[in-house]
């Protein structure tokens, strides 16, 4: 919802077909790794705040995504 607000369409478009990439590859186990990767301490900050912001586009833009996802 809020992400909708404050993001452009460009970063939508983008974090959507980085989204369906990540999906592509681990399937059901899509929140698992971005959760896993949004917390792991051996990536920079950057790093971590992107994938924060994928697993916060999987999470509330459930229609967005391809299929449905265990969250």
């Amino acid at each position: 919802m809020l992400y909708e607000l404050f993001v452009s369409s460009d970063t939508k478009a983008k974090d959507s077909r980085e989204l369906n990439n990540i999906i592509n590859k681990y399937g059901d186990n899509t929140i698992d790794e971005l959760r896993k990767r949004s917390k792991d301490p051996s990536l920079s900050l950057r790093d971590r705040r992107h994938w924060r912001r994928l697993l916060r586009f999987a999470t509330t833009s459930q229609d967005a995504l391809p299929g449905n996802l265990n969250f």
